[in-house]
């Protein structure tokens, strides 16, 4: 047995002694900081393997030979603000045609505007034999050409989506120097398709001569057509004329009348309100339809949306009308959002021209829209001979309270073109 001494001293001796590390315990210390770095790792080579593999999906998949996503290049590296430079060595030995686009709107007068303007002496129609519409038939007798809407845009996009598919490589690369080079060769091979839109034959004998592309729903389809216009024509002018929209509305139910699968104007106005309705671009329950009295209401509720907001809007509604007979009889009217997007990439005056349809209305008025085009096409003074343009009888006018509903309602958007386009333009459709 220890004595008091000895025991005080064997304890001391004890608490003295370093502690032994337990083999789980230590192994804990010395793999904590390793386990945090391999985790790391790990989820950095997870987030690499997913960037790659949507690239590989966004700029490489095939299908049967053919890009899945014909599209996407020229768009985005547009509409993000790249720079597809440069531009003047591209178009050095190209010739610079179409010199100008109208752009719109539909029924408002562009027919008799390309009309009076192909009077001019330098202005020279396109070649209509070469145009070809989505189906690719002819459109013989067309004033459009639909360049940027047709099979031989989606087929220039498709060439440089497999150019740059066979020159990518999986070293590093300069992603941004390689699109740069790979856009400017979709654009040649873009604008040389549009030059066989073109009578070149006539356009080469002067460089005085001018040709243009008038389509009305490029101005419509303003979520895409605009980038494309400037990535492949970037010295265009453009023009645009529009109409009290109640009007162009109705003008536009009566030309397609027959195509419709509606009984009634208010029917084919409903349905379009629902589609932008579903499209968030404006507030749901906003209107309504009595279908056994075609009875419209609508009730001013708008959305506040930021731009981009709208912007998303705007592009998901135009997607959700491709194929409808009386595809945009409403929002075709919504001037600010179309020529907002239109010019961004074309600023007022400097390349692009509004005009009114209700100038127009006598041979003085329509004289000077003309010449304020020939002026913005900085093209030399001529006499023009007008002749008076039938613009077609309506079985029966408007019913008067659906055509003030639909007032009520683009009044907001008419007060924002106001402010969009300047003084001149506030209020330009009093009700």
């Amino acid at each position: 047995m220890l004595s008091q001494n000895e025991s005080e001293l064997f304890a001391t001796e004890k608490k003295s002694r370093p502690k032994k590390i337990g083999r789980s315990h230590g192994l804990d210390r010395k793999l904590q900081r390793p386990r945090v770095v391999w985790f790391l790792n790990g989820l950095l080579f997870c987030v690499q393997i997913w960037m790659l593999l949507r690239y590989e999906m966004d700029h490489h998949a095939h299908v049967g030979g053919k890009t899945t996503k014909t599209k996407i290049s020229l768009d985005r590296f547009v509409q993000h603000g790249m720079e597809i430079a440069p531009l003047a060595n591209i178009t050095k030995s190209a010739a610079r045609q179409p010199a100008f686009l109208i752009i719109g709107a539909q029924k408002a007068g562009t027919t008799a505007l390309a009309h009076y303007l192909a009077m001019h002496p330098h202005v020279i129609k396109g070649d209509k034999k070469n145009v070809l519409n989505k189906s690719g038939k002819a459109m013989m007798g067309s004033k459009e050409l639909q360049f940027f809407l047709t099979k031989k845009y989606d087929q220039a996009v498709h060439q440089w989506l497999d150019a740059r598919s066979k020159s990518v490589s999986k070293s590093d690369v300069d992603i941004q120097s390689l699109m740069s080079k790979t856009a400017r060769d979709e654009i040649k091979v873009a604008r040389e398709n549009y030059l066989n839109d073109l009578d070149l034959e006539a356009l080469n004998t002067d460089s005085k001569f001018i040709s243009f592309d008038a389509t009305p729903i490029y101005l419509f389809l303003s979520h895409r057509t605009p980038q494309r216009a400037k990535a492949i024509t970037p010295w265009v002018k453009i023009i645009a004329i529009l109409r009290n929209p109640v009007k162009r509305a109705y003008s536009q139910y009566n030309m397609q009348q027959d195509h419709l699968p509606h009984d009634s104007f208010e029917a084919a106005v409903y349905q379009d309100v629902m589609l932008m309705e579903r499209a968030h671009l404006i507030p749901k329950n906003s209107w309504t339809f009595d279908n056994a009295t075609d009875t419209l209401n609508f009730n001013n509720k708008f959305l506040t949306l930021s731009g981009e907001e709208e912007k998303i809007a705007w592009t998901k509604y135009c997607k959700s009308i491709k194929g409808k007979t009386s595809a945009g009889i409403v929002g075709r009217g919504i001037y600010e959002v179309q020529l907002r997007h239109w010019l961004h990439f074309f600023p007022l005056n400097e390349k692009t021209l509004v005009l009114k349809t209700e100038d127009m209305t006598s041979e003085e008025g329509t004289r000077t829209v003309v010449e304020k085009a020939v002026g913005h096409l900085q093209l030399t003074n001529h006499y023009f001979a007008f002749a008076h343009k039938h613009s077609g009888l309506y079985q029966k006018p408007i019913d008067d309270r659906t055509a003030e509903t639909l007032a009520n309602f683009y009044a907001t958007y008419n007060a924002r073109l106001g402010h969009l386009l300047g003084r001149e333009w506030d209020n330009p459709w009093p009700k």
